[in-house]
C-alpha cells in the first residue's frame, strides 16, 4: 500500500516526451474576432472573403464550361457498360441485357436434386416431404369411411359387431310408426260450410256499417247545407226590410224623355237587342260602389246612363284595377240578380292587369252590365269572381246591395 512519509524525496524521471496535455507554456493568442466569427487562421481557405467580382466570377465560369465541352468532344462512345454496347466487360450491367439473350427458368431443388428434395419421386429425403407436394404421376384415391369397409367394425346392427347404435336400422326390421300425440281434427262438410256463411254474414254486415255510415254523414252535410241557406235567406230578408224601412221617402227622378214607339212600357225589358260602348255612356250624379277590394284587386261598380237605353234598364261599368306589384291575369266576372231582374253581360275590355305602377295612370279594365228593373225594385247583384296571380288561381265571390234609389 502506498503511503506517504514526511522527509522523503520524491524525483519523477525527465522522458523529454510530450505530455498528453499538449500546452505551450510561450502560447499566445493572436485571434482576431474576425476570425472568431468567419475562420480559422491556421487552416487555409476557410474565413469569409471581404468582396467578390463579379466579372471575375463569370470569366470563371465561361472557362470551365468551356473546359468541360472540350473534354466530352474527346470522348469514346465505344465504350459502354457491357454486352454489344460497350467493349468494357467490367462493367456491364448484370441487369442489362440484348435482344438475342436467352434464359432458362430454374425450377424447385426439390425437382433437380435427386439426392435433396421434399420427398416422392423427386428425393430421398422422406422427413422433409411435404405432403402437399405430389408428381403428375401421383394417382389420388379417397379413402373410404371404416364403417364401410372394414365389416368387423361399424356402428352396429348388421354392418357390424360393435354395440348397436340405437338410431342404425337394418333393411328387414320393420319400421315403427312414429310416436306422438297429436291427432288431426276432422273438418266435416258441416262444419266448413257453418265458417264460410259465418264470413260471409261479417263481410255483409261491414258493407251494410259502411253504408249506413256514409249516408247519414250525406245527410247531415245536406241538412247543414239547407240550414245555412235558410240562415242567409232570412238574414238578406232583414237587410233588405231595414234598408226598405230607413230609405227616406223622395219623389220618383223624372224619366228621360224617351219616344213611346220605340220603348213601349211592359213588365219585362228585352236586354238581348240592347249594346252600349264605354263610349256611348255617361256616369251619374252616384258614388262609385266597392264590390271588392281583396288580393290587391280592386272592383267598382259606377252607375251609367246612356240616350239609347230606356229609363227602365240601368248601366253598370265594372271597372278592375291593379294595386299590387304582381301582374294579374285571367280575369273573369260573372253576375247575377234575383227574379225580379234581369241582367246582360258585355265582353271586357281585356283580361290582363299589368302591376301597379306610381308614376304612370294606373291602367284599368272596364265591363258593362244592364239591367233590366221594369217593377223598380231594389236592386241587388250576385258576382263570381276569378283571377291568376303569380301562377296562383284565386277564386272568390260577393253580394252587393248598397245601390241608392234609382
Amino acid at each position: 500500500m502506498w503511503k506517504a512519509s514526511a522527509g522523503h524525496r520524491v524525483e519523477a524521471e525527465d522522458t523529454g516526451a510530450d505530455d498528453d496535455w499538449e500546452t505551450d507554456p510561450d502560447f499566445v493568442n493572436d485571434v482576431s474576432e474576425k476570425a472568431q466569427r468567419w475562420g480559422s487562421k491556421s487552416v487555409e481557405g476557410t474565413g469569409r472573403v471581404g468582396t467578390v467580382k463579379i466579372e471575375d466570377l463569370r470569366k470563371d465560369v465561361v472557362q470551365d464550361d468551356q473546359k468541360i465541352k472540350q473534354e466530352s468532344k474527346r470522348e469514346n462512345f465505344a465504350y459502354g457498360y457491357g454486352g454489344k454496347f460497350g467493349v468494357q466487360s467490367d462493367r456491364k450491367d448484370k441487369a442489362a441485357f440484348g435482344a438475342d439473350e436467352f434464359t432458362e427458368k430454374s425450377v424447385h431443388s426439390s425437382q433437380v436434386d435427386g439426392k435433396k428434395g421434399f420427398g416422392g419421386s423427386f428425393g430421398v429425403d422422406e422427413r422433409s416431404r411435404d405432403k402437399n407436394a405430389l408428381g403428375f404421376d401421383a394417382a389420388g384415391r379417397t379413402e373410404q369411411h371404416s364403417s364401410t369397409t372394414d365389416y368387423k367394425k361399424g356402428f352396429g346392427g348388421a354392418h357390424g359387431v360393435a354395440p348397436t347404435d340405437k338410431h342404425a336400422h337394418s333393411t328387414d326390421e320393420p319400421i315403427a310408426p312414429v310416436g306422438t300425440a297429436y291427432e288431426k281434427p276432422k273438418i266435416t262438410a258441416g262444419n266448413a260450410g257453418a265458417a264460410k256463411s259465418r264470413f260471409e254474414k261479417l263481410a255483409q254486415e261491414n258493407e251494410e256499417r259502411s253504408r249506413r255510415e256514409a249516408e247519414e254523414r250525406k245527410a247531415a252535410r245536406a241538412a247543414e247545407d239547407q240550414r245555412r241557406q235558410e240562415e242567409e235567406r232570412k238574414r238578406d230578408e232583414a237587410k233588405l226590410e231595414e234598408e226598405r224601412k230607413a230609405r227616406p221617402a223622395a219623389p220618383a227622378p223624372a224619366p228621360a224623355p224617351v219616344p213611346a214607339a220605340v220603348f213601349p212600357a211592359a213588365e219585362t225589358v228585352d236586354l238581348s237587342s240592347l249594346t252600349v260602348t264605354v263610349d256611348t255612356v255617361r256616369p251619374t250624379e252616384h258614388a262609385p260602389i266597392t264590390a271588392y277590394d281583396k288580393n290587391n284587386l280592386r272592383v267598382l261598380l259606377h252607375i251609367c246612363r246612356a240616350q239609347s237605353v230606356p229609363a227602365n234598364v240601368v248601366i253598370l261599368l265594372a271597372s278592375f284595377a291593379n294595386a299590387g306589384a304582381l301582374p294579374i291575369s285571367r280575369v273573369n266576372f260573372q253576375a247575377a240578380v234575383p227574379k225580379t231582374l234581369q241582367i246582360k253581360l258585355l265582353p271586357p275590355s281585356g283580361t290582363e292587369l299589368p302591376p301597379f305602377n306610381p308614376v304612370q295612370a294606373p291602367t284599368a279594365l272596364t265591363q258593362l252590365m244592364l239591367l233590366g228593373n221594369p217593377s223598380k225594385a231594389p236592386l241587388r247583384l250576385r258576382f263570381k269572381l276569378s283571377f291568376v296571380v303569380s301562377g296562383q288561381e284565386i277564386s272568390d265571390q260577393g253580394d252587393v246591395s248598397t245601390f241608392p234609389t234609382l
